[in-house]
């Protein structure tokens, strides 16, 4: 871990913003040791577990209605292999996406956070991130027990709770955490874990904000 600290260190000072005008993110400043998004207010930890907050965005309906904030974490392990996209320019990511197919495909231990701006049934949740997967994932069955263990692990989603989803290649299973509930897992989790990643990073991201946030996060770390 210490020979990493050198990279960590940008996003971990308080004093500096985690975003800048050059990638098109909005310049997010730490307070404390969270991470306010901009659109909805929202506060994201700067350090879960071992995981580094990279980059934050807000999820709209129509692009309007705000519906949650979400944050992507990597560990030492992620940062590592990123590190050969990273002497490429900001702008060069961007229209490369090299750092977002790494972030989306690595092999190394990862997290989605989504924090809710409003309320939002288990079944809306779940209906939405399964449209978004359905193209992206060519597997019903993986597919079918991720609906299933969203439906029987929330209910409802009050403003302010948290869905998390991590992964991490050494068990290759998704954990899903609903606030503060038990979690949940879902085993042999690799697929569906780049498709539920490319729904955020890929090419056709439903959140161009967070592929951004997320590209200026990395650079910061070089």
């Amino acid at each position: 871990m210490a020979r990493f600290l050198p990279r960590l260190r940008p996003l971990l000072s308080l004093a500096l913003p985690l975003g800048i005008a050059c990638t098109g993110a909005v310049p997010l400043m730490a307070k404390g040791d969270t991470v306010l998004e901009p659109v909805t207010g929202l506060s994201f930890d700067m350090q879960v577990d071992h995981y580094t907050l990279f980059g934050v965005a807000c999820r709209k309906k129509y692009g309007l209605a705000k519906v949650y904030a979400v944050g992507v974490y990597i560990g030492p392990q992620g940062i590592e292999a990123c590190s050969p996209a990273l002497s490429q320019s900001p702008s060069q990511l961007n229209e490369s996406d090299l750092l977002t197919k790494i972030l989306t495909e690595g092999q190394f231990p990862k997290v989605l956070r989504l924090i809710f701006f409003r309320k939002v049934d288990s079944r809306s949740i779940a209906d939405a991130l399964k449209q978004a997967l359905t193209p992206r994932l060519d597997n019903p069955q993986l597919l079918m027990l991720f609906e299933s263990k969203l439906l029987a692990h929330i209910t409802t989603i009050e403003p302010g709770h948290s869905l998390q989803f991590s992964w991490d290649p050494a068990t290759d299973r998704m954990t899903i955490q609903h606030n503060t509930a038990t979690p949940t897992d879902i085993p042999d989790a690799a697929a569906l874990t780049t498709a539920l990643f490319d729904v955020y990073l890929g090419p056709q991201s439903v959140t161009p904000e967070l592929r951004s946030s997320v590209i200026d996060g990395m650079m910061r770390s070089v």
